[in-house]
């Protein structure tokens, strides 16, 4: 069996567009160029309110100074959480709604594979690619191989031993095969 650390380095192999990738879930430090480039290519949450501010006044529609103050202290409290965290709706979002966010997703995922992808050559695998094979990809660098199974806690041990390996341990034994699976449920994707 593997250890936790041979899991998370062990690679699997991703289709994407016809070409296959070599891809491993990504170490929190291998997400840091992402959220880094993710920061610099979106507005912040301010310019954003700023921005909209501006069209207005332009647009001649009167703007309480309540209104933009509440509008002024939300962007600069989204602003404390920009980037949004890796993984979430807000973050895949945010990839989807600036150019190449979608490429750079990509070339995030083959880094620690040693492949070299242009950000147009990227670009155009993620154009090509599936719902689901976006899916996969999402999968693999996010939560790894599912197959390997995680350590049991001391109370997992109990159950296991009491009730026998094949029992469900929710207390009714009746729970469903794939209520227990431990598997993360519908994948987002990042086509728009």
């Amino acid at each position: 069996m593997l250890s936790s650390t041979q899991a998370l380095l062990a690679f699997e192999q991703v289709t994407l567009a016809g070409r296959t990738f070599r891809l491993r879930q990504l170490k929190l430090s291998e997400w840091a160029d992402l959220q880094s480039w993710l920061k610099t290519a979106c507005p912040s949450p301010v310019a954003v309110a700023l921005k909209e501010l501006a069209k207005l006044r332009s647009e001649g529609l009167p703007i309480p100074a309540d209104v933009q103050e509440a509008l002024f202290r939300q962007a600069q409290d989204d602003a404390r959480r920009w980037p949004p965290r890796i993984g979430t709706s807000a973050w895949f979002r945010s990839l989807d709604g600036v150019d190449g966010g979608r490429a750079q997703f990509l070339l995030a995922a083959v880094k620690p594979s040693g492949e070299t992808l242009t950000e147009a050559e990227a670009e155009d695998i993620m154009e090509r690619s599936t719902g689901d094979e976006e899916a996969e990809l999402i999968r693999v660098i996010l939560w790894g191989d599912h197959s390997i199974p995680k350590a049991e806690t001391p109370s997992e041990k109990i159950q296991r031993k009491i009730l026998g390996a094949g029992m469900a341990t929710n207390g009714d034994h009746s729970s469903s095969e794939s209520e227990n699976s431990g598997q993360p449920g519908p994948m987002p994707t990042l086509q728009t």
